[in-house]
C-alpha cells in the first residue's frame, strides 16, 4: 500500500501514484508560468535549440581526423568561426560576405595553417578546402 502524498508536496510531474484506497490520484500542482508543461523550464528549451544549431560545427571538428590527408591540418572550426566573423561584420553593410571576400580573408589563416604543419602553401587547395567548408556552412555538402 502506498501512502496518500498531498497535491502540494509532490513535483510538477503528470504522475500518478495509487493511494492506500487504489483509486488514482493525479497530480494537481501548479506547472510555474515560466516553464513549458510537466517541468521543463523554458530556458531550457532555448538553451537547447541554440545548441542544437552549433552541431554542424560540432561534426566539422570532428571530421578534421579522418579528413582527406591533404586537408588534415586545416582546423575547419577555426577556419568556420571566422567566416561566421566576416558574415557577421557585413552584416546590414551594402558590401555582403561573398565567397570573394571569405577567400580573401581566409587565405592567409590558410596558409599560416599550412606553415604550422609544415606544408607548403597552395591556392588549388585552399579553395578546395573552402569549397568543402563552405559546403558544410550552407548545408550543401
Amino acid at each position: 500500500m502506498t501512502q496518500r502524498t498531498e497535491p502540494s508536496a509532490q513535483a510538477c510531474f503528470d504522475i500518478a501514484s495509487e493511494s492506500h484506497d487504489d483509486e488514482v490520484v493525479g497530480m494537481t500542482s501548479e506547472v510555474p508560468a515560466d516553464s513549458v508543461g510537466n517541468g521543463w523550464p523554458a530556458d531550457l528549451t532555448r538553451r537547447l535549440r541554440v545548441l542544437l544549431h552549433t552541431l554542424p560545427l560540432d561534426g566539422m571538428r570532428r571530421s578534421d581526423a579522418i579528413r582527406d590527408t591533404e586537408f588534415r591540418h586545416y582546423d575547419s572550426l577555426a577556419l568556420a568561426l571566422r567566416v561566421l566573423d566576416v558574415v557577421i561584420d557585413r552584416l546590414g553593410l551594402e558590401a555582403e560576405a561573398d565567397r570573394e571576400v571569405v577567400t580573401r580573408v581566409l587565405r592567409p589563416v590558410l596558409s599560416a595553417m599550412d606553415a604550422a604543419a609544415g606544408v607548403d602553401p597552395s591556392p588549388e587547395r585552399h579553395e578546395r578546402m573552402l569549397d568543402k567548408l563552405l559546403g558544410v556552412l550552407l548545408r550543401q555538402r
